[in-house]
């Protein structure tokens, strides 16, 4: 999300942290991202089945508890007027990878956070 709003919006991302993405993606990865994203239209009855579903879709994170899980859930989702709980994540843009395997260059992306601080983490876990 950054390197695209950096991209169509220069100016607009004075700084980033990017975690386990940057310009080099292989298919894998894509396939990865694009499943959570369509997995992630969910609508959930409650706070808890939100953080569960967020939970069951980063398996490796053992080091967070119910509550980190809760906080991470309540970041990135809001409640409707109806009660139901609902992701409010841009996913229209993720979604227009579907079907460009192989193709997607994102270092003209990349570049385009070049103007602030800019930290890249990745790791195995």
């Amino acid at each position: 999300m950054a390197m695209i709003m950096g991209a169509m919006m220069p100016g607009s991302v004075t700084g980033a942290l990017i975690n386990d993405v940057g310009p080099d993606n292989d298919d894998e990865g894509l396939d990865d991202i694009i499943d959570y994203v369509h997995r992630a239209d969910k609508i959930f009855a409650d706070w808890q089945a939100a953080a569960d579903f967020l939970k069951s879709c980063f398996p490796n994170m053992s080091n967070m508890d119910d509550q980190a899980w809760m906080r991470a859930v309540r970041r990135t989702c809001r409640e409707r007027p109806c009660g139901r709980i609902v992701h409010v994540w841009a996913t229209a843009i993720a979604k227009s990878l579907d079907g460009q395997r192989g193709s997607v260059d994102l270092w003209p992306l990349f570049r385009s956070l070049r103007h602030g601080p800019l930290v890249v983490v990745r790791g195995g876990e």
